[in-house]
């Protein structure tokens, strides 16, 4: 089992071998879905952030989530500040 932190969530990811970031999200996007029974507006802003999060990714080069290591999701968070985004959504 292994856990990539994007701000305050967590994407579960349960495979034995490289994942995608994009199958990752969808897989935590399907959990969040069923088994927490989100609300669809936090499911909506979740899944917008979480593509943001992925696009920022792949301009850093990064396509899998072995590859992601701590340091990148806290440039993701300092580039949300810069762009002027509240504290709680950085770190939603």
């Amino acid at each position: 089992m292994r856990y990539l932190s994007y701000g305050g969530a967590i994407i579960k990811e349960f495979c034995n071998g490289s994942m995608t970031v994009g199958d990752a999200i969808q897989r935590y996007l399907l959990y969040v879905k069923t088994e927490r029974r989100m609300s669809p507006a936090t499911y909506t802003v979740y899944e917008s952030e979480l593509n943001a999060f992925a696009a920022f990714l792949n301009g850093q080069g990064i396509d899998n989530v072995e590859d992601i290591i701590p340091q990148v999701p806290r440039m993701w968070q300092m580039q949300c500040a810069e762009q002027g985004k509240a504290p709680r959504s950085i770190l939603r």
